[in-house]
């Protein structure tokens, strides 16, 4: 017997039609060290390094770290950015990555089922069959407060440790769009009126996050060198 099957892109973007090795694409914490004169914490230590290899996740060129395995081997806003944070003085490059990634979902309409709103990080992306028969909101889901702030700070710190203005540059015009709502003196909230008391409790916590004055502290550190 024979089984032939045949696939088609339904869904939207680029479909990556060479993909580059999983050794190529994942983490590789080669650029840092460490050694100490405890040889229990340096079992620890590497044995954490083997972890985060292996949640180490690819989506259309970009490594971003997943957020856990089995149920959230997915693009999630807060632990993503917390662990790429985390781990940048061992491999920044996944840290530009996750950055790059987050800023091409970044929300950019007001979507009740998706809580999503201008300048938002997305929550966590979800690309199963639920999620393709759109009976889920994870197609990104926006519905939280964290992300948005975090993406930022690990824009700085990247910048910080590495002096690499270049990205800085490049996710520019997403760093004003989350940080609208302080400079535009209003919140999402009083532009998009809310139908159900559950959306609105998801609006009324974003409203509250006053973000800080990011671009002129990064200008500043890079400029200094």
């Amino acid at each position: 017997m024979r089984v032939t099957i045949s696939l088609r892109d339904q869904g939207p973007g680029a479909l990556e039609t060479k993909p580059v090795s999983s050794r190529r694409g994942e983490a590789s914490f080669a650029a840092v060290s460490v050694k100490s004169d405890n040889e229990l914490f340096d079992q620890v230590l590497a044995r954490s390094f083997e972890d985060l290899r292996m949640l180490a996740t690819r989506e259309r060129g970009e490594t971003f770290f997943a957020a856990g395995v089995p149920w959230f081997v997915c693009l999630f806003g807060r632990d993503s950015l917390v662990t790429a944070l985390q781990t940048l003085a061992y491999d920044a490059r996944v840290a530009a990555d996750t950055l790059l990634l987050l800023a091409k979902y970044q929300g950019r309409r007001y979507d009740e089922w998706r809580d999503e709103e201008p300048g938002k990080i997305l929550h966590e992306l979800r690309v199963d069959e639920k999620a393709n028969l759109n009976e889920v909101p994870q197609t990104p889901y926006y519905g939280t407060i964290d992300a948005t702030p975090l993406f930022i700070c690990l824009l700085a710190e990247y910048v910080r440790w590495t002096g690499d203005l270049g990205l800085f540059h490049r996710l520019r015009s997403n760093v004003e769009r989350a940080l609208w709502p302080t400079r535009a003196g209003r919140t999402p909230a009083t532009r998009s009126p809310t139908k159900t008391g559950h959306r609105s409790s998801h609006r009324s916590r974003w409203s509250r996050f006053k973000a800080p004055s990011t671009e002129r502290s990064l200008t500043r550190r890079g400029s200094t060198g």
